[in-house]
């Protein structure tokens, strides 16, 4: 019985002829620029949220000022926000804030 060696053929042949031709397309695109994403989205510029509340607490309580750090009768005041921006060359700058006001 002999057995039927032309897919080894096939899989050596491709291994020697498929590396020049390869080469040969990274040579055709080595000097331009990569095409432009019309689908993609624009991240770039500024970008962010801010939120404010405020609110009122009639009592003074130590048991509600285990949970929310505040437990003198009066106003306060809640803040919180990011903001994000990126360049087209890659550099960015993110910042963020939380609960500000509240102790």
């Amino acid at each position: 019985m002999t057995a039927n060696n032309y897919p080894l053929h096939a899989c050596l042949l491709f291994t020697f002829l498929a590396p020049p031709a390869l080469a040969a397309d990274d040579a055709e695109t080595a000097g331009k620029e990569p095409p432009e994403c019309k689908y993609c989205p624009d991240y770039s510029g500024w970008s962010g949220w801010v939120e404010a509340g405020i609110g009122y607490q009639d009592q003074d309580d130590y048991h509600f000022g285990r949970y929310t750090g505040e437990v003198d009768e009066g106003f306060l005041v809640n803040a919180d926000g990011e903001v994000n921006y990126r360049n087209q060359d890659g550099t960015f700058v993110e910042g963020q804030a939380e609960d500000l006001g509240i102790d």
